[in-house]
């Protein structure tokens, strides 16, 4: 159910373009936080990740279609961010089950998840920037990866981008092995 809601998410972004952005990821995050009942821990944590980074970065973001909650962060990053992430991780670990590779060795996974989600960022950013017509206009003017064109954003910015996808696997994979050790004792 949660790969037809993250479809349905990206046909609904591609044909709407901005103006269904942000109503179709605020639906999207009530969907899977009252749908996606076996996964509430990594959905709270990429929410968690997400808020920390809007927060930290609430001046390095400036789209057309969102708006500042209390001036605390931008609601667009955010809700991309948590969603991303966790879909990033929930579609991974569907890969890894189709191809029946659930029994690598952790750090073999982080690598492998490492590669994935640097390849799907940067396979969103592109999309979204050039088809749906997400542009931050705060960092509009810096030079974008020569890669793929896209993510247009300060050295640091772009490189916690890359950062974030591996950071969120590592955390939610702890939390993850202490929840099933707190319910084994």
């Amino acid at each position: 159910m949660t790969f037809f809601f993250l479809l349905l998410f990206i046909i609904g972004s591609f044909l709407f373009k901005t103006q269904f952005l942000l109503f179709s990821l605020f639906s999207l995050t009530l969907i899977l936080f009252i749908y996606d009942r076996y996964h509430k821990s990594s959905l709270l944590l990429s929410f968690g990740v997400s808020l920390f980074w809007s927060v930290f970065s609430v001046d390095f973001y400036n789209y057309s279609f969102s708006y500042k909650v209390l001036n605390l962060f931008d609601l667009f990053p955010f809700l991309a961010f948590g969603v991303g992430l966790y879909a990033s991780y929930y579609m991974f670990y569907k890969i890894l089950d189709f191809f029946e590779l659930k029994s690598l060795n952790l750090r073999l996974e982080l690598i492998i998840y490492f590669v994935y989600y640097v390849l799907i960022m940067l396979f969103g950013e592109w999309f979204f920037y050039y088809f749906v017509g997400v542009q931050n206009l705060a960092t509009v003017a810096f030079p974008p990866l020569e890669i793929c064109n896209c993510l247009h954003a300060p050295p640091a910015m772009a490189a916690v981008y890359m950062l974030m996808g591996p950071l969120f696997f590592i955390l939610n994979t702890n939390l993850q092995i202490y929840l099933k050790e707190k319910i084994n004792v």
